[in-house]
């Protein structure tokens, strides 16, 4: 019996992407309409089946440049304007997302959340994942993950859980287990502010490796592999006493070889090389004196060759007063009372940091660098290149330990990803970030390290500038589409200082 559009029901259109509902019922009105930024149409098709069905699309979303089918009251789906894919379905109220639903990634296909929403929000339980992998399963308040009120939480690295027990005020209080990489387990027992107080610790071939009673004990901690990582006393649930830290040593690993060659004789004085970036082993990094979980008293730093790094006195987790070496053995600098003028260096005898020193914290201009490698397997007859990439990674000013005021970071290849200025650590105040080819990705205002007011720049496949969005107040506003003169018009009005 034909439907009347009278009594007809507004229906969600069950398919998996903007191009389905393209082939399904041929609707090149959509695509047209969006380029338009009309507010809403309505399309009736399908005559074949006499169906009747009503898409009502929003195609323009001011806070998340995406638009919608269905998804005012009841289900609905919200797909990205930058390539159709779907981003979240689930249920809304009043045009808000309310009830279960699932939140995709950029290309549609990776799930990142399922849960409850309220008001726009995560809210309710729910559950996070990277890579399609469950990372946390717990509770969640505005927006926010919840743990300020005894419950059960679980949280997981790339699937495989980590962690299971109870939480009070944000940390871990009550009965718990930890877990290492591959679910062998790591610590069970009891938990005191977030610190373990009483259980049996394990390595990962399952052996108890220490005991836990009112959180004193002498423990030894161990990498996901089974080296060791920490060795050394524990009283009220923290570092107390003496110990030992280990660290991996990362570098670049080289061996030649001659292969057999299958379409040429064998034998060949041909090498290949293979260059990559390794763990090469663990190494005693630090041993001496805690206090409170924090290094405090007489201690020495080494280099993954054992040579001294520094040695002398810490207070409260920093280096106080004492000498420091390169990796030659060298005298690099003296430090009194937190004061002092470092080099620091990588095992290998590069920079990695240079920096005043202020009450024990950097203070002032400060430059780091990064060593980088990038793993790679050479052919025959190609000319071998040890690929290390050593680049300067931040160059800008510190108060107190953190990054505050101007500054500038580049990535691998020496190109700058931001300018501006920093406050506590995190981007705060005007600052330009760029992409990976170098171009303007988002000039403004940034709050707490989060964009704030400013301009986001969106690019084609191509290099050309696609689209823009408006910033206001940490909300994404108005989108602007970029073509011809009008592109050129825009950019002068929002690049020029």
């Amino acid at each position: 019996m034909e439907e009347s559009s009278e009594t007809s029901i507004v229906k969600t259109v069950e398919s998996e992407s903007l191009s389905a509902i393209k082939s399904k019922f041929n609707i090149k009105q959509i695509f047209s309409f969006l380029n338009e930024y009309r507010k809403f149409e309505t399309i009736k098709y399908n005559k074949k089946y006499q169906n009747l069905f009503t898409l009502n699309i929003e195609s323009y979303k001011k806070k998340s440049c995406r638009y919608k089918i269905g998804g005012i009251n009841g289900p609905g789906k919200e797909f990205s304007l930058d390539n159709d894919s779907l981003v979240f379905e689930g249920e809304y109220l009043n045009k808000k997302r309310n009830g279960k639903g699932k939140e995709y990634g950029k290309w549609g296909y990776e799930l990142i959340f399922e849960g409850e929403y309220l008001n726009g929000k995560r809210n309710g339980k729910g559950k996070e994942y990277y890579q399609n992998k469950l990372l946390i399963e717990g509770e969640y308040l505005k927006g926010e993950r919840s743990q300020d009120k005894n419950q059960n939480t679980k949280s997981y690295f790339y699937g495989e859980l980590k962690f299971e027990g109870q939480y009070k005020n944000g940390k871990r209080n009550g009965k718990g287990k930890e877990y290492y990489k591959y679910g062998e387990l790591k610590f069970e027992g009891e938990y005191l502010n977030g610190n373990r107080w009483n259980g049996k610790g394990y390595d990962p071939k399952n052996n108890v490796s220490y005991i836990l009673k009112n959180g004193k004990g002498s423990i030894k901690e161990y990498y996901d592999d089974g080296e060791l990582k920490f060795e050394g006393e524990y009283l009220n649930g923290q570092n107390n006493g003496k110990g030992k830290e280990y660290l991996y040593s990362y570098g670049p690993l080289e061996f030649d070889y001659k292969p057999n060659y299958s379409n040429g004789p064998s034998g060949s004085d041909d090498k290949y090389v293979y260059t990559g970036f390794f763990w090469i082993k663990t190494f005693n990094s630090f041993e001496g004196e805690y206090k409170n979980g924090k290094r405090n008293g007489n201690g020495k730093e080494f280099y993954s060759d054992g040579k001294i790094k520094f040695e002398g006195e810490y207070f409260d987790g920093k280096r106080w007063k004492g000498k420091g070496y390169d990796p030659l053995g060298n005298l690099e600098y003296g430090m009194k009372d937190g004061l002092g003028y470092i080099k620091e260096y990588f095992s290998n005898g590069k920079l990695k940091f240079e920096a005043q020193y202020i009450k024990g914290e950097k203070h002032g201009f400060t430059k780091e660098y990064n060593i980088e490698y990038n793993e790679m397997t050479f052919w025959q007859c190609e000319t071998i290149e040890n690929r290390e990439f050593y680049y300067l990674e931040f160059e800008g000013q510190y108060i107190n330990g953190k990054r505050n005021g101007k500054g500038k970071v580049k990535n691998i290849n020496n190109d700058l990803e931001f300018e501006g200025e920093y406050l506590n650590g995190k981007k705060h105040g005007k600052g330009k970030e760029y992409n990976y080819e170098n171009k303007l990705k988002f000039k403004g205002e940034f709050l707490n390290g989060k964009k704030w007011n400013g301009i986001e720049f969106h690019y084609h496949y191509n290099g050309a500038l696609d689209y823009v969005v408006e910033y206001i107040k940490g909300e994404k506003g108005k989108m602007t589409k970029c073509d011809g003169e009008k592109k050129f018009e825009y950019e002068q009005e929002i690049l020029n200082d």
